[in-house]
């Protein structure tokens, strides 16, 4: 119950200091299954300015603007479900949502508990962390 940022195959954990425990996370699969190796050499990968550890210190509504994730354009261009999913968690209310990883997963941060009989025809997980 600890936030960590994960690297290498992400099985390398990295504490960090975030408290989203006043937050709701919303975790939805739209059933696209990705494969991750595929992927991997399709994408161009940004050379960020910013490092992820400063980033997640932004108030959360900053998050929107500074971090984002590489493998969503190719994803979402593939897969316009996915994109679609990401930017109904934004009309639901996210403060702020992303694919999780190489994809499919997309998942919405939220001050208050998101309205999930807009995700009925998905598998979905909503929680609030408890760090």
């Amino acid at each position: 119950n600890i936030p960590c940022i994960a690297s290498e195959r992400g099985d390398v954990l990295h504490p960090v200091q975030a408290d989203l425990s006043d937050h709701y996370i919303l975790v939805v699969f739209p059933g696209v299954s990705i494969s991750t190796k595929d992927v991997y050499g399709k994408v161009t990968f940004s050379q960020r300015k910013e490092k992820l550890t400063d980033i997640i210190q932004l108030p959360l509504h900053q998050w929107k603007t500074h971090l984002t994730n590489d493998f969503e354009k190719y994803i979402f261009q593939k897969y316009p479900l996915v994109e679609k999913l990401k930017y109904l968690m934004y009309a639901n209310g996210a403060i702020y949502s992303s694919m999780s990883g190489s994809g499919s997963a997309i998942y919405g941060i939220f001050k208050e508990k998101p309205p999930l009989e807009q995700y009925k025809n998905y598998q979905y997980f909503v929680n609030r962390p408890v760090f």
